[in-house]
């Protein structure tokens, strides 16, 4: 995970959302959209204070307080690596 981390980073990537584990699709499928559509917002927003970090943390947020994803397992094997602006 790293050195894939390591050479999106040289390429020009400032940031990457990483998983260290195959996580089930489903909650992958809410939580990626979710995390998407909160950046989507504060890019439309220029004014907004989402960052990267927050647009994640508020995507994780609502994929907790859906009960049939709340464990762990669904969303505390991914990273945010790199710059979280």
């Amino acid at each position: 995970m790293t050195g894939l981390s390591w050479a999106f980073f040289i390429a020009g990537c400032p940031s990457t959302l990483v998983s260290r584990w195959r996580p089930q699709s489903q909650a992958v499928t809410d939580l990626m959209l979710e995390f998407h559509r909160n950046l989507r917002a504060t890019r439309q927003n220029p004014r907004g204070s989402n960052s990267r970090a927050r647009s994640w943390q508020l995507a994780v947020k609502k994929l907790i307080a859906n009960e049939e994803y709340r464990h762990p397992y669904y969303w505390a094997g991914f990273e945010l690596l790199g710059n979280g602006k």
